[in-house]
């Protein structure tokens, strides 16, 4: 390594810490000491569904505070969710939020498709094959190798089939590094992991259904 990086990487480690650090104490102590005050107050001058706009309100605030300190707003998101999850009062309004997600979800893979060049589609194929074998293997080795230790190989295949498909958290990774430039993630790249989690999403359904349909779904047991 560089001597020079060292400095500028110990700085950007520092300010990452620090800024973590600073987001998730913010969190814990909304989550401890006024998310169960703000949830009761709510719930107690209005009728439901109506608390779950403002649930929904302080989870945008928290995302927004996240995107200012220079993470993703979908890191923002999952830490307002964890600020409200410890409440069960606050869980039950789970159910309430299913509209907003119908809503919400379509614009966000409308987002992925804009930001996806035409000219990348050419070059997604290859590379997007070689890129899906990886992210198969990855998985059914990764994860149904060591549970058909616990589980036995149909346990471990049918685990490590059902966490093939690449969904949301890619998108959003990928995206993240889209915009920082191509010296991160490249249009090619980029249409190629779309076609990825697409493929994956669509296909590993479907083989995993009909492989509950034809493997045993109890093991022998062992004399």
């Amino acid at each position: 390594m560089d001597a020079s990086l060292a400095p500028i990487l110990a700085q950007t480690a520092g300010i990452f810490f620090f800024k973590s650090i600073l987001f998730a104490t913010f969190c814990y102590i909304f989550s401890r000491n006024f998310e169960s005050a703000v949830t009761d107050f709510v719930r107690r001058i209005e009728k439901p569904p109506d608390p779950m706009l403002t649930v929904a309100s302080i989870g945008f605030i928290v995302a927004a505070i996240a995107g200012l300190l220079g993470f993703s707003v979908a890191i923002g998101a999952f830490f307002a969710g964890l600020v409200f999850s410890r409440d069960p009062e606050a869980v039950k309004l789970d159910t309430s939020f299913t509209t907003l997600y119908e809503f919400f979800v379509p614009f966000f893979f409308i987002g992925i498709g804009l930001q996806i060049e035409p000219h990348a589609l050419t070059t997604a194929f290859g590379l997007g094959s070689a890129l899906l074998i990886v992210a198969v293997l990855g998985k059914i080795i990764g994860a149904g190798v060591p549970a058909v230790f616990m589980t036995g190989w149909v346990g471990g295949i049918l685990l490590g089939v059902s966490l093939v498909p690449r969904a949301e958290i890619t998108l959003i990774i990928m995206q993240r590094g889209l915009s920082l430039g191509n010296w991160a993630i490249s249009p090619q790249v980029f249409a190629a992991m779309v076609a990825v989690c697409a493929v994956t999403s669509i296909v590993t359904p479907l083989i995993l259904h009909r492989m509950l349909e034809q493997l045993p779904q109890t093991q022998p047991e062992e004399s």
